[in-house]
């Protein structure tokens, strides 16, 4: 008897899930969070390699016409790596912030989770939903990336470490992760998507200056970009920055999962 209410309870989350991550993926495509990502996604998998191997060929056409000489290094294929990680810490992390931060406090502000909660729906089902398919599309997107920045970068630089790259992408894709994590949880923990916003913004900055600090900044999910870099170079990772990337997304995720079990919408 026991294991039949069991089982039929497990079967009943189930359906529970499946129907919030239908909706939760109904919803990206419908405000265009999608397409949107995907496209930041592609344009800087090209871009990347592309500014790498022209811009100094434009600094110098430049500097011919004000009869300047301009001696550069010879790129490689590490400068366009160099600007794909920076463009997606940097440029990326606020567009993660911008895409997710509505993610839950959104549906309070116009009312769509009272809605939601009026049905028999768990609630930690609702975070879990949210970050599963916000990670799904992080994974979707980077792929992307990683596929175009490959091919140019195969075209313009000739053969490269193929496999560092892969594996460099991982890391990366993990830091994406964490990033939309966090803005999730912040989300959750929210009444209006801007307040989020702003709260994982200074997330992101109080990441960077915890980085700064000697020892204790190996911790800081900001040095992830650091360990792509490593990986390129054919070094090993440190296990500092995911241990404190997955510590600081475990606890943010939990407090939400906490407030928006006691959230109770507005009379």
């Amino acid at each position: 008897m026991f294991s039949c209410r069991l089982l039929a309870k497990e079967v009943l989350m189930s359906k529970m899930l499946y129907a919030l991550l239908k909706k939760d993926f109904t919803e990206i495509l419908r405000n265009s969070q999608m397409l949107v990502f995907l496209f930041f996604c592609a344009f800087f998998g090209i871009l990347s390699p592309l500014t790498a191997h022209y811009l100094p060929k434009i600094l110098a056409m430049v500097g011919e016409t004000q009869n300047m000489i301009i001696q550069l290094p010879d790129v490689t294929y590490r400068d366009g790596m160099l600007q794909y990680v920076k463009n997606f810490t940097q440029i990326g992390t606020i567009i993660i912030i911008f895409l997710c931060m509505g993610g839950i406090a959104k549906e309070k502000d116009q009312g769509t989770m009272s809605f939601l909660l009026a049905k028999p729906v768990a609630r930690p089902m609702i975070l879990l939903s949210k970050l599963i398919i916000q990670g799904l599309l992080m994974v979707l997107g980077l792929t992307l990336a990683m596929l175009l920045a490959l091919v140019y970068t195969l075209i313009l630089f000739g053969s490269f470490p193929i496999g560092r790259f892969i594996l460099g992408n991982v890391v990366l894709l993990w830091y994406f992760i964490t990033i939309m994590g966090i803005t999730v949880g912040i989300s959750a923990l929210c009444e209006k998507p801007m307040v989020a916003g702003v709260g994982s913004v200074t997330i992101w900055m109080l990441g960077a200056l915890v980085g700064s600090i000697p020892r204790i900044g190996l911790f800081s999910f900001t040095k992830l970009s650091n360990q792509f870099n490593l990986v390129m170079e054919g070094f090993s990772v440190q296990w500092q920055p995911f241990f404190g990337s997955t510590l600081l997304l475990c606890i943010i995720s939990i407090i939400g999962m906490v407030r928006l079990q006691h959230w109770e919408p507005n009379d």
